[in-house]
């Protein structure tokens, strides 16, 4: 589950700077930095009561990734409400009041991915006090949350650019996490051992990634491209 995690936990990351950037408000950013370092220093005192074997024992069981896919398959939900909501009012149509609630969903993996993080944190630095790790963690997520999502809304302005790459992470991660959980050790029905080819699967995903980057990229230029010509030819 480990191995697992170390592809789903940046897409998790990623996937919050978009969403937040997205936010109608620079205020609604910081107030969501916030809440996800209140969230952090809630848990932990739960961070420090955690045993390591227990930990990776309970993260590598079938009903921890059934919970997770589960977990993910709403937040594709919501996404996709937000999604929807976000478009409805960047085109000026009206919305009912279940939109506009949907509009300010939470990000919901982000929390989870947070707990994981600093309870590793905590076993990555043993010997350190927990408190400062507590604190400077919260202080890197603030600052990753808040300065990321700024940096998006400057490097890409357009909202529907930012709209579809939230949709195609948000659909990468619940394939990865459906073929994470089909193909986990316990649900398989043969018994022989069959090495994992983490090659393949590495560039499998990594082609994926690119080709739909490009596709992305593409669709940009495409359309400044086809703005400058209006504009030239009305000049």
């Amino acid at each position: 589950m480990e191995s697992i995690l170390l592809f789903l936990i940046p897409l998790v990351l990623l996937k919050t700077l978009l969403i937040s950037s997205l936010f109608p408000k620079k205020r609604d950013i910081i107030v969501f930095g916030v809440v996800c370092v209140l969230w952090i220093v809630g848990m932990h005192s739960f961070a420090i009561g955690q045993n390591k074997l227990v930990l990776e024992r309970l993260v590598s069981s079938q009903s921890a990734i059934t919970d997770f896919s589960i977990l993910v398959m709403f937040d594709l939900l919501l996404t996709l409400g937000f999604s929807q909501s976000l478009l409805k009012k960047i085109a000026g149509e009206k919305r009912n009041w279940s939109q506009k609630i949907v509009g300010y969903a939470p990000l919901i993996l982000i929390f989870p991915v947070l707990s994981y993080l600093h309870v590793n944190l905590f076993f990555q630095f043993p010997g350190h006090r927990f408190g400062l790790l507590t604190v400077l963690f919260g202080a890197s997520i603030l600052i990753f949350i808040v300065g990321g999502s700024f940096l998006l809304r400057k490097i890409v302005r357009e909202a529907e650019i930012r709209i579809e790459l939230v949709l195609l992470f948000s659909l990468l991660l619940f394939l990865l996490t459906i073929c994470f959980t089909v193909f986990h050790p316990s649900s398989l029905i043969y018994s022989h051992s069959q090495p994992i080819e983490w090659r393949q699967l590495i560039l499998t995903i990594l082609v994926t990634f690119v080709l739909a980057v490009i596709g992305l990229l593409w669709q940009l230029f495409y359309k400044k491209r086809k703005n400058s010509n209006k504009t030239s030819k009305k000049s």
